[in-house]
């Protein structure tokens, strides 16, 4: 039996905090609906279309070129304590619904 993940959590750093970015990594991937590909994020009572966005980067050198994987909160970081070190977790309630908890 493989066991899915359903639950993904994280600290803000300081960096996506400012930017407005969750950071995912890559082994969360596979809980998530393909990059690019939209889906439903509920941040307290209301809900947000997102999608993982996939970011070209060289942070360890020209040679060695990979993506980054963010979600784009700028809509609802509003909504939230949104500041570096504050957690996030988000949690799989469909294939197509997700939520964003704070704790």
């Amino acid at each position: 039996m493989v066991k899915v993940k359903t639950g993904y959590k994280r600290k803000l750093s300081a960096e996506k905090a400012e930017e407005g970015f969750i950071f995912i990594l890559k082994n969360f991937l596979s809980m998530c609906p393909p990059v690019g590909e939209p889906f439903q994020l509920r941040v307290k009572d209301e809900m947000f279309d997102v999608h993982v966005e996939g970011v070209s980067c060289l942070c360890v050198g020209p040679d060695k070129p990979h993506e980054h994987y963010r979600i784009d909160a700028k809509n609802f970081k509003g909504l939230l304590n949104w500041k570096r070190g504050e957690t996030v977790t988000i949690t799989k309630r469909s294939d197509r619904e997700y939520q964003l908890h704070q704790e």
